[in-house]
């Protein structure tokens, strides 16, 4: 079980490396009580097991014994409105604005994708830091209709500082939900990998 949380964390790299970037240019930090993006609800306020992990994840680890083979709890959480949210490992759809009960087996918790918003992934790979990003994966998570978001996926050479020189790469990565939804990428930038 502990190999698949690994397995998750590295597929997630990219979005973790641009949220990380976000946090150098922007002064943010990476885990974030939900009362910093959502200050004007008072529910925000009322969630201290809950947090944002960048800006579009919203996890609520599991702090109590499961019951049962599975070792099954249920437990309730707080989803901001405005978008719905998606549980990352189910796919199923939550409206947000409400207080949701949400059941995760030993293998699970549970963790929530804001609706409307390109995820960017990676293959798993064992050297996520020194491998070169060659595939990436992008998740789209539908949105409320005509809802049009970016998510700004940022990389650099990874190992020196050049990107304080400007060496790095920003992919503007914009989805566009109507009848079909429509995925833009526009480029800026460049690095070198040596």
């Amino acid at each position: 079980m502990y190999r698949d949380y690994v397995k998750l964390r590295y597929a997630l790299m990219p979005y973790i490396y641009s949220s990380v970037h976000q946090c150098y240019e922007d002064m943010i930090p990476l885990n974030r009580g939900l009362y910093l993006e959502y200050p004007s609800d008072e529910k925000a306020y009322q969630c201290p097991g809950e947090f944002l992990f960048g800006d579009l994840l919203l996890g609520a680890p599991v702090t109590m014994p499961g019951e049962g083979e599975q070792k099954l709890v249920s437990q309730e959480v707080w989803l901001p409105g405005g978008e719905n949210w998606y549980h990352f490992f189910t796919g199923k759809a939550y409206q947000g604005g409400r207080t949701v009960t949400v059941e995760s087996p030993l293998d699970e918790f549970p963790l929530f994708v804001k609706g409307g918003y390109p995820l960017p992934m990676q293959p798993y790979t064992e050297r996520m830091c020194s491998t070169p990003l060659t595939e990436l994966i992008v998740r789209c998570y539908p949105g409320s209709e005509g809802c049009n978001h970016s998510y700004t996926l940022y990389e650099d050479d990874g190992v020196s500082m050049d990107y304080e020189k400007g060496c790095y790469l920003k992919t503007f990565i914009s989805m566009t939900a109507g009848e079909r939804t429509v995925l833009t990428f526009k480029q800026e930038g460049s690095y070198v990998t040596s």
